[in-house]
């Protein structure tokens, strides 16, 4: 049987899949990033709404969990898509997912550090801020994944642990 590169065994806990799993719906963000669009269309039932919000968010994870318990791989949605329904249409959730991770990524960011943050530094403080200054933003958030990434897998698990669980 030849070496087959794997996960080892006990490397990702409980505590290290929930914390991924909240870090990748990123509802501290999603906080931050559109509650100003809530407001504006919700207006005095923006608490109902994120309300929906986090019920919504909570079955994700229980099904994400449920589906991992079943269907444990290194795959991701990839594994959870072939696994149900075959290659096919994993394959298609396998190219579309980068571009929805890219995508949302560089969103928040963009949101956060190209209209909150100068706008709330202009308002309270007077202080302007370069119109370049959200493009150090994007790349912290997406350079810092990789290189953990590049350093291991435990490495990054333990931060996400911390970042998404503090």
């Amino acid at each position: 049987m030849p070496n087959v590169p794997r996960l080892k065994r006990g490397v990702v806990g409980t505590a290290e899949a929930i914390a991924q799993e909240i870090a990748a719906m990123a509802p501290a963000c999603d906080t931050v990033a559109f509650i100003t669009s809530a407001a504006a269309f919700a207006f005095v039932l923006t608490p109902l709404a994120f309300l929906l919000a986090m019920v919504t968010m909570f079955i994700e994870v229980n099904t994400l969990y449920h589906l991992s318990k079943h269907h444990a791989s290194a795959g991701g949605y990839y594994g959870y898509v072939a696994t149900s329904f075959g290659p096919g249409p994993a394959i298609v959730t396998g190219m579309m997912y980068p571009v929805y991770q890219i995508a949302s990524t560089a969103a928040i960011p963009l949101y956060v550090a190209g209209i909150v943050l100068p706008g709330v530094l202009n308002y309270f403080w007077g202080i302007q801020l370069p119109g370049w200054i959200w493009i150090p933003f994007i790349l912290t958030f997406v350079v810092v994944p990789i290189i953990l990434a590049m350093i291991g897998i435990r490495p990054q698990m333990k931060y996400l642990r911390y970042a998404a669980l503090t």
